[in-house]
């Protein structure tokens, strides 16, 4: 007994420091590993169908905006252009041929040579060749961009995280091309106890640890608090669920802005990494 009652004495010390020092996390930090990296994820779709010519990028590459990831087989879009032109040309024949045509009709009118009838109709043909004129145009402004919808290019700078297309595989309109991470800010979101919520502020400061990135911390602030009811129920066992079945606990989403991020940092924060967040609240 003696012997027991020195050895506690004898730790005291350390033991003071343990719970000290657990003590002082307590209150200064508040901490969660539910959470995940957020990046700014753009799809890169075809807006054209086609047999892609060549991709020019490979899986986890980095582009700048505008470089040019693939380029398709644009040889039925270039003569869709000249086609589009073409009718241009006719309409606005067809249109001077209307033009001319109304403004004699407006003569023999004013003449009681020509009937209020048929002057009705030489106007209408001259209303539709300004239609059809108008049409032809907006036609090949569409034809343009489906041309120009034939490159694929990097819509901002960023990454190529997922390549879905290879050399002359044919592609339809809508389909994904590419998965494209912007080379922009990273964020993290993680779940918090209301509780813990009357500790956060915005701007406070946080530190960030990123699943299987051992010994690598991040700094970041707190950009946004949002409240959030969320069901309990699914966690409740059915036998256990009672009358309270519908009960809703209220979780607060905090989203931290990482800080000081190098391009290889923003490569390696790919979206939906599981990661822990700290942040100081004293």
């Amino acid at each position: 007994m003696e012997e027991l009652k020195g050895y506690l004495i004898k730790g005291s010390p350390l033991l003071a420091l343990v719970i000290g020092y657990f003590a002082y996390a307590h209150w200064t930090f508040v901490d969660t590993d539910d959470a995940r990296v957020v990046a700014e994820i753009i799809p890169i779709i075809a807006h054209v169908s086609g047999v892609v010519d060549k991709v020019s990028v490979v899986e986890r590459q980095e582009v700048k905006l505008g470089d040019t990831l693939a380029q398709f087989d644009d040889r039925s879009y270039v003569k869709a252009v000249d086609l589009a032109e073409s009718g241009v040309s006719s309409a606005q024949a067809k249109l001077h041929e209307a033009d001319v045509n109304q403004a004699k009709a407006r003569v023999l009118l004013k003449s009681n040579a020509l009937t209020q009838e048929k002057f009705a109709e030489i106007k209408n043909n001259f209303t539709k060749a300004t239609g059809n004129l108008k049409t032809a145009r907006e036609k090949v402004e569409t034809s343009k961009l489906n041309l120009e919808n034939t490159k694929i290019i990097a819509p901002q700078d960023g990454n190529i995280f997922k390549k879905y297309v290879d050399d002359g595989a044919f592609v339809s309109e809508g389909q994904n091309l590419f998965g494209f991470v912007s080379s922009g800010s990273r964020w993290v979101i993680g779940n918090f106890s209301e509780s813990q919520l009357e500790r956060i502020k915005l701007g406070t400061a946080a530190k960030v640890k990123v699943d299987g990135f051992t010994g690598k911390s991040y700094l970041g602030e707190v950009e946004s608090i949002v409240k959030r009811s969320t069901p309990v129920y699914a966690q409740i066992p059915p036998e256990a669920s009672g009358p309270d079945v519908n009960k809703s606990s209220t979780r607060t989403v905090v989203k931290i802005r990482l800080l000081n991020l190098t391009a290889e940092d923003k490569i390696m924060l790919q979206d939906g990494l599981p990661a822990t967040i700290s942040i100081t609240v004293r």
